[in-house]
């Protein structure tokens, strides 16, 4: 339970300490379907909201999974339906820019998955699961949610 609290603590401390990122003028809409698809996930997670955090930097960036992140350092979770979602990978730089991520490699990773908007007061952790040894390309990869190990928290 230690653990889980160092996590989200440090979750809460990357949007602080990342100040206001900014998308990119360059980026196409926010509804893009490339990112970390995952797959199989049980029924009894429908209808919650997704976000993914890798567990450490690339190349000296964050990178965040939402459906988007705002200037005012805000992000969009994914709601889940279905046994399949994709979230979009997004890199915060250090000039407080917010790129969709298109690194090559393998990583691990953390898909936090809130009950409703984080945002809304009572809004409680559901559970994480956790991702390791995650291969991504050009900024995709694809895993299965039985890859990964669940800590249920609510």
């Amino acid at each position: 339970m230690k653990n889980i609290i160092k996590i989200i603590f440090a979750f809460i401390l990357l949007f602080l300490f990342m100040g206001c990122p900014d998308l990119n003028d360059n980026n196409d809409d926010n509804t893009n379907t490339e990112g970390l698809t995952l797959t199989g996930i049980p029924s009894n997670v429908n209808g919650k909201l997704a976000i993914s955090m890798f567990s450490s930097q690339v190349n000296g960036a964050n990178i965040v999974g939402a459906i988007s992140v705002d200037h005012t350092g805000g992000f969009q979770e994914v709601q889940i339906s279905g046994n399949n979602i994709v979230i979009p990978q997004w890199q915060l730089k250090e000039n407080q820019i917010a790129v969709k991520f298109s690194g090559t490699g393998t990583y691990s990773l953390i898909v936090i998955v809130h009950n409703q908007n984080p945002e809304l007061s009572g809004s409680t952790i559901f559970g994480m699961l956790f991702l390791q040894n995650v291969r991504f390309t050009n900024g995709n990869a694809r895993i299965s949610w039985n890859q990964g190990n669940w800590e249920y928290i609510d």
